[in-house]
C-alpha cells in the first residue's frame, strides 16, 4: 500500500558530526633543551626506527624541534619537556615504544614525571544543540533559572570527573567549545583524559630498571584510552 506523505514531508537525515581523537605522552625534565638533540641522534640511538621518513621538514625554533612522521606520530622537544602525539585515526602501536626507548636511552636529563593526555572533540550539526545546552540538559539535568544568576547564563560550563585505573587517576574534563571547520562554525564539546604521573618524581636509569611502573603506565596507555572512550561513548554521550 502506498503511504501518502505530506507535500513538504522530508525524510529525517543522518546527522553528521566531526569527531576527532588525538593522545600525547609528555615527558618532563628540567635539564632538556631542544638544541642538545637532532634527528641524526635520535635515530643513532635506536628511539627512532631507522626505517621511519618525515611526512614535514624539521621546524626548528630557538625553543623547540618539531618532528612529524608518516606513521602518524609527532615529536615535539620544547625547553624542560618533550612530547609525543598521533591521532587516533592514524592508529599508531608505536608510541609506547618511541617514549619508553626515550626514556631509557636519553637518561642525563633527569626525568622527573610524564602525563598521558587523551582529547577527543565532538561538533553538533548546525541549528540541532549546543554544547553548552547538552551538558546543561544531559549532564547536569538542570533548568536554565537555576544556573542564572542575576538572569546571566554562564558563558562556558566545564564538568570534571575522576576515575581510579590500578591506583592511577584518569581525571576527565568535559568542556563546550566553539569549532571552527571549512570556515563554518559549530558547536562542539571537548573531552580530555588526563593521567598525571605524581608518584614517579625521577625517572632516571636506576630507577626505570628497577621499578617498572612508569613504564608500564605509559605501555598501557591503549587500556586506559578504552576506558576513556567507554565512558564518553557510553556514560557522556
Amino acid at each position: 500500500m502506498k503511504i501518502p506523505f505530506p507535500n513538504n514531508f522530508e525524510p529525517q537525515k543522518p546527522l553528521k558530526i566531526y569527531d576527532y581523537q588525538d593522545i600525547t605522552i609528555i615527558i618532563f625534565a628540567k635539564s632538556l633543551k631542544p638544541n642538545q638533540l637532532s634527528l641524526v641522534n635520535l635515530y643513532q640511538q635506536g628511539i627512532i626506527p631507522p626505517h621511519w621518513q618525515l611526512k614535514e621538514p624539521v621546524v626548528c625554533k630557538p625553543h623547540s624541534f618539531q618532528l612529524s612522521f608518516h606513521e602518524g606520530i609527532n615529536i615535539n622537544i620544547e625547553m624542560g619537556k618533550v612530547s609525543f602525539s598521533y591521532k587516533k585515526k592514524a592508529h599508531s602501536n608505536s608510541l609506547d615504544i618511541i617514549v619508553n626507548n626515550f626514556i631509557a636511552k636519553i637518561i642525563s636529563y633527569q626525568f622527573q614525571r610524564f602525563q598521558i593526555v587523551f582529547r577527543r572533540l565532538i561538533t553538533f550539526p548546525k541549528g540541532k544543540c549546543s554544547g553548552l545546552n547538552f551538558i546543561n540538559n544531559n549532564l547536569l539535568s538542570l533548568q536554565e533559572s537555576r544556573i542564572q544568576v542575576n538572569s546571566i547564563s554562564p558563558h562556558k560550563i566545564q564538568l570534571n570527573f575522576v576515575y581510579k585505573l590500578e591506583n592511577q587517576p584518569l581525571l576527565i574534563s568535559v568542556i563546550d567549545t566553539p569549532v571552527i571547520k571549512k570556515k563554518n562554525n559549530y558547536s562542539g564539546l571537548l573531552f580530555r583524559g588526563l593521567i598525571n604521573d605524581e608518584n614517579t618524581k625521577r625517572l632516571n636509569r636506576n630507577k626505570y630498571q628497577d621499578n617498572h611502573s612508569g613504564s608500564n603506565i605509559i605501555s598501557n596507555y591503549p587500556k586506559y584510552l578504552d576506558f576513556f572512550n567507554q565512558i564518553v561513548n557510553s556514560y557522556l554521550l
